[in-house]
């Protein structure tokens, strides 16, 4: 009886244990599904807030890119259109519009502009400069011309010695010459502007040659430097006066810049189609430096070489023009202290009668 009861009890005993463990169970349970709820709603943010990370990535990429894309548009915009007036004024054409705004581009386009401005200026007061010069220049050369052909063709002339004859005649050929530069050389912008008309014909280089050395003679006399000729011969066709203007040119330089007692060469050689032209001096010579810069108006090798030796810094800048519209080149090789060799080429044939449009070869 007694182990019935023990039974008993125990039996009693386990069922208040199942019977107090079963809320327990239930609360375990609760707490177990809210932890994967919370576990489930946290994941759902997770990917949420991951989306919105990744959706802002992007669209700050997106944004970026845009930005990139007009910010980079505007400003490839700007630096064309500087870039193009920069051009234009060096190829002294209108300018466009000044840029808008007051970024560095803008002030840089508007300093351009300003550039372009005083550059008008100037020209303006150069050409009336010019004109003016030419004017005063033009009349006492016309009369000498005159009196000069009055008193070769005077009944009295005869009477003159050969060697006066020589200069009366020479005198008259610089004289015609000379007003020819006065509008050459005194009316650059005239050239560089308009049309200058080439007349061609064919010439032998002695000819030409020996004619520019004529007209250096004096000044040859002067500098006690002597001339050495050296032809090769050939005809060619050109225009006669303007090559004698550049070999002038050429030869005075030479004679200018050689010692006294010195020798200058003046040299043609025929090349392949063309015909080459030197004058070779022993003279003085010119730093590397300034070469570059020689065939610029108003360019001389030194600032004070205006009054040393006299010119007024054009005669190489006419003297290249003109061959250039030959459709030739010009050059010089020079070695301090010890001489130049002002050189220059030109075809053999050319287009007789053409005018050559001066804008087309602008030079530096």
């Amino acid at each position: 009886g007694d182990w019935i009861g023990r039974k008993h009890n125990v039996k009693v005993l386990a069922d208040g244990v199942l019977h107090v463990m079963a809320p327990i169970d239930e609360i375990i349970e609760r707490e177990q599904a809210k932890q994967t709820n919370a576990r489930l709603l946290a994941d759902r943010w997770r990917s949420v807030i991951g989306y919105w990370l990744i959706g802002g990535c992007i669209a700050s990429v997106l944004l970026s890119l845009i930005l990139s894309v007009y910010l980079s548009s505007s400003l490839t915009s700007k630096m064309k259109k500087l870039i193009g007036n920069a051009r234009l004024l060096g190829d002294r054409q209108p300018l466009l519009p000044v840029l808008a705004g007051d970024d560095e581009l803008a002030q840089l386009d508007q300093v351009v502009h300003l550039s372009a401005q005083a550059r008008q200026e100037f020209e303006k007061f150069k050409s009336d400069l010019v004109l003016l010069v030419r004017g005063q220049l033009s009349a006492p050369i016309n009369r000498l011309h005159d009196a000069l052909e009055s008193l070769a063709s005077d009944e009295s002339a005869g009477e003159f010695s050969e060697k006066m004859q020589r200069q009366l005649k020479s005198s008259i050929a610089n004289t015609n010459r000379i007003m020819r530069l006065v509008d050459d050389l005194l009316n650059v912008q005239v050239i560089e502007s308009g049309k200058f008309l080439l007349q061609f014909v064919a010439v032998q280089d002695a000819e030409l040659i020996s004619t520019a050395v004529k007209g250096v003679e004096e000044l040859s006399r002067k500098r006690r430097v002597t001339i050495e000729q050296m032809a090769a011969g050939k005809t060619f066709e050109c225009d006669k006066d303007r090559l004698i203007q550049v070999l002038v040119n050429l030869l005075s330089n030479a004679i200018k810049f050689s010692n006294e007692g010195g020798v200058v060469r003046v040299i043609a050689k025929e090349g392949d189609q063309q015909i080459e032209f030197a004058v070779v001096d022993t003279g003085r010579g010119m730093p590397a430096t300034f070469v570059n810069k020689l065939f610029q108006a108003y360019s001389q090798a030194e600032s004070d070489d205006k009054v040393k030796r006299g010119g007024t810094g054009l005669g190489l800048y006419i003297s290249k023009r003109i061959v250039e519209q030959h459709g030739g080149e010009i050059g010089v090789n020079s070695i301090e202290n010890r001489g130049s060799t002002f050189w220059f080429k030109l075809p053999l044939k050319q287009t007789a009668g053409i005018a050559v449009d001066s804008q087309d070869q602008q030079s530096c």
